[in-house]
């Protein structure tokens, strides 16, 4: 098996309830039955057993989110998260989300400044574990992005912008991180800005995910009730044969001058 097995403690959070915790784990003693394996290619996976529960969680996290937009296309990590479910080499189209549809109770994504997570809630069988388990490895090296879907997914975007148009909270964390950072960095919204998303062709989305979508750039947190051994033996046989790919430098948040930040 070319898993590579490490103890080591991490904070309950680090269950899929807050991505900033994978982000930087916290490394310490081993903790009860929390476990960090690592695959060959780079891929981390954390395991939370807990056979109490009556499900499987999983959590598949890549270690980009806006903030690595390339300028004058604010949006692409969202919109490459949308088109994420429209198809692979080997499941076309809208097969995919009719299968993950077909095994799991729930499905979604989102994406922040820093990451892009796939969340899987799934029935603790085998068939829909190994099954949910070849869909996300399919994801993460095997996507045939088309221009096709992404009229309809900009429409989406724009359905999302509007849900949050008129929340006042998050009309003034925008307005305060624009009056820091301008339109960039934490200044430009994770969701995209519309005339910028239009702009983005596939040739640079595909450029984006080949850059990102890397096992050697993804923590793969897995919780609840599974047969550990059959498990393991699942993410080896789907995983293990996905390149490891250089990964860019992560893009920076400078620091900021609040004297200078105009109200």
């Amino acid at each position: 098996m070319k898993l590579k097995l490490k103890r080591l403690t991490i904070s309950l959070l680090a269950l899929g309830l807050s991505s900033t915790v994978f982000a930087k784990p916290v490394l310490q003693q081993s903790y009860k039955n929390i476990e960090e394996y690592k695959l060959d290619n780079g891929l981390k996976v954390i395991l939370f057993e807990n056979n109490k529960e009556s499900k499987v969680y999983m959590n598949m996290i890549y270690q980009t989110g806006s903030l690595n937009d390339p300028h004058g296309k604010g949006g692409m990590a969202h919109l490459l998260e949308h088109l994420a479910f429209k198809g692979t080499k080997n499941i076309q189209g809208e097969d995919f989300q009719k299968r993950l549809d077909q095994y799991t109770l729930t499905n979604n994504a989102s994406t922040d400044y820093y990451v892009t997570q796939y969340t899987n809630e799934v029935r603790a069988e085998k068939t829909a574990i190994d099954e949910v388990l070849r869909l996300e490895a399919e994801r993460m090296d095997k996507l045939v992005l088309q221009q096709k879907f992404v009229p309809a997914e900009i429409e989406i975007v724009k359905r999302e912008r509007e849900l949050t148009s008129d929340q006042p909270f998050a009309i003034l964390i925008d307005h305060v991180f624009k009056g820091i950072y301008g339109n960039k960095d934490l200044g430009r919204e994770p969701i995209g800005d519309l005339e910028e998303l239009e702009s983005i062709n596939m040739d640079e989305l595909n450029e984006f995910y080949r850059k990102w979508y890397a096992p050697n750039n993804a923590t793969f947190v897995i919780s609840g009730n599974f047969d550990k051994a059959s498990l393991l033996k699942s993410l080896d046989q789907k995983f293990s044969s996905i390149p490891a790919r250089k990964v860019p430098e992560q893009a920076v948040v400078p620091d900021i001058d609040l004297t200078k930040v105009k109200g």
